[in-house]
């Protein structure tokens, strides 16, 4: 979701925002499978009943909320 080759602050949810303003892809890609995928991964772990450390959890918390404003109003490809 972040890698330090990003051209685009926010990760996966920035690449997202910055499409979806602008219609230009970031790296080629719109981000938007990549982002669904990357919510319900961690929709997944908080739901897993593993032990989330406090940082760890602010930091899924976070990243769920960006994710969820970038995806707003659209909707998942079906596989």
């Amino acid at each position: 979701m972040y890698q330090k080759s990003d051209t685009i602050s926010g990760g996966t949810a920035g690449a997202i925002t910055h499409t979806r303003q602008t219609g230009q892809l970031v790296g080629g890609s719109d981000h938007i499978q990549k982002g669904f995928d990357s919510l319900r991964g961690l929709q997944n772990i908080l739901s897993s009943g593993t032990q989330i450390s406090s940082g760890d959890l602010q930091k899924i918390s976070y990243m769920l909320g960006e994710l969820q404003k970038a995806l707003s109003g659209l909707v998942a490809k079906k596989k």
